[in-house]
């Protein structure tokens, strides 16, 4: 008999969640059962003079939505509707609506949590030591929260390995690069002593990757081959190829040393790229924008082609998403012209956007490359947290609750979208301000859905748990026409 997923069970840990309900040194803000405001207060960073009002959505706003929810099967996915089963991961069309095809062949979206991770510095212990005792606990525990808060699955950064041993039937899960935390570009840039550490990603000389490296196609061959352990895992959605890469800028390539060992290959890549678009030796004044963006649509050509085709061959099996898109290079056609080509899901790390509907960004994705898209970042941090909120991209707004109402607003847009077949929180637990590892975009900010303590935030939680457990007749919903 096919198990199903227990929405109701209720731990330790879980019970709290109604703590922090009752005080817990958290403002609630708005109480979980008050009709939620039209609008709440929120600006981009901490430092911003003026609070912008921005309007909300919730689930409870959303009127005629069926009561009843479709039943889910281990996996997470809706058993009442069905495309083929191939014992893994697709994806699968139905109308304009893109879905995940679990592998007994329900539809699917994956609803996760990123960098899932019990932490590794001092100021855990006595919190740890109380609530779990043992990484065992920790891993049960918290699947049992991530769960009963309506979580199917974990994003990047993960402790797969802790989670995946403690439940015969574990939640779905993502991979960076092959499984170490690190990409290809990154780790190929790192044995080539080129890379520095950035605010949240990698940083390469002059935004330069060494895309061109003789060497880059056997290094990224033997990067994935460990990823042959995963090949006939069905709890494997997929992986991710790198974090935040920069946009490639033709110009800078240009201006890279000729002679560098590690670097040269790239300028040499460009020039002769250069050269043969415009048919005579070509030089910095001869750059239009035409060829800026044709080269970066040809710089991630070489990228995509490199690491899919390496992931490909040693697990053939799981979706490539590709290096999680960020910045800049999010508003080049080039861009997502080569994603289309090469990936199964498109990962983007999306900020600034309050409601995803009030632009046409995400759905011109989309258009651009012909695949979906998958959110594998997105936040908004509390002031009534205490932490100061400088560091990361998040929104900030004035309480855990307003945090929640973020979390329904932003979600409700991404499935009355259509093109979306899942989203990743960012992340589980509070920047440690002790964690002297951390990098800079992770230092002092209230990006967790529970404390550095572990206790989740309810008024925070609450909201999580309103849309998720909802998911798939709210996507029903827009799909009969509903707004």
């Amino acid at each position: 008999m096919k198990s199903r997923v227990n929405r109701s069970g209720v731990t330790n840990l879980l019970a709290a969640v109604a703590l922090v309900g009752a005080g817990g040194g958290f403002t609630a803000g708005v109480r979980a059962d008050a009709p939620p405001p039209e609008t709440v207060k929120a600006k981009h960073k901490v430092m911003d003079k003026i609070w912008r009002d921005y309007a909300v959505r919730t689930v409870a706003t959303l009127r005629g939505l069926p009561a009843a929810d479709p039943a889910l099967d281990r996996w997470g996915g809706r058993v009442d509707q069905k495309a083929d089963a191939t014992g893994f991961f697709h994806v699968h069309k139905v109308g304009d609506r893109f879905w995940l095809v679990d592998p007994e062949g329900s539809l699917f979206l994956h609803v996760g949590v990123d960098t899932v991770d019990p932490g590794g510095t001092a100021a855990k212990d006595a919190a740890f030591t109380n609530l779990f005792g043992t990484t065992e606990q920790w891993a049960t525990k918290t699947t049992d929260l991530l769960r009963a808060t309506g979580f199917n699955g974990t994003g990047s950064w993960s402790r797969t390995d802790l989670l995946r041993a403690v439940r015969p039937e574990p939640m779905v899960y993502t991979i960076m690069g092959a499984g170490a935390g690190s990409g290809f570009m990154a780790g190929f840039g790192h044995t080539l002593k080129v890379t520095r550490a950035g605010t949240g990603h990698t940083a390469y000389p002059d935004d330069c990757m060494p895309l061109f490296h003789p060497d880059f196609p056997a290094f990224c061959d033997a990067f994935a081959r460990p990823m042959a352990a995963n090949a006939a895992d069905p709890y494997l959605l997929g992986y991710f190829s790198d974090n935040e890469l920069p946009l490639p800028k033709l110009d800078n390539y240009l201006k890279l040393p000729p002679d560098d060992p590690a670097m040269g290959s790239s300028y040499h890549a460009a020039k002769a790229w250069l050269d043969a678009r415009k048919g005579k030796e070509a030089g910095p004044a001869d750059i239009t924008e035409a060829d800026r963006e044709a080269w970066i649509e040809y710089a991630y050509e070489r990228y995509l082609t490199v690491t899919t085709d390496a992931t490909r061959k040693y697990d053939p099996r799981h979706l490539c998403l590709g290096p999680r898109f960020y910045g800049a290079e999010k508003h080049h056609e080039g861009t997502w012209r080569a994603a289309g080509r090469h990936l199964d899901v498109v990962a983007i790390n999306h900020y600034g956007v309050w409601d995803p509907t009030t632009t046409g960004t995400i759905a011109g994705y989309t258009a651009w490359s012909g695949k979906p898209i998958l959110i594998s970042e997105f936040y908004a941090k509390g002031v009534d947290s205490g932490f100061a909120n400088t560091s990361g991209a998040g929104w900030v707004v004035a309480t855990q609750a307003e945090r929640g109402l973020f979390y329904e607003t932003f979600t409700l847009g991404l499935l009355q979208l259509k093109n979306c077949v899942g989203w990743h929180w960012f992340k589980y637990r509070d920047n440690d301000p002790n964690d002297r590892n951390a990098d800079a975009s992770n230092t002092d900010s209230n990006k967790g859905m529970v404390t550095v303590g572990y206790v989740p935030y309810a008024p925070l939680t609450h909201h999580m748990r309103a849309l998720n457990h909802r998911v798939y007749a709210v996507a029903d919903w827009f799909d009969a026409g509903m707004k």
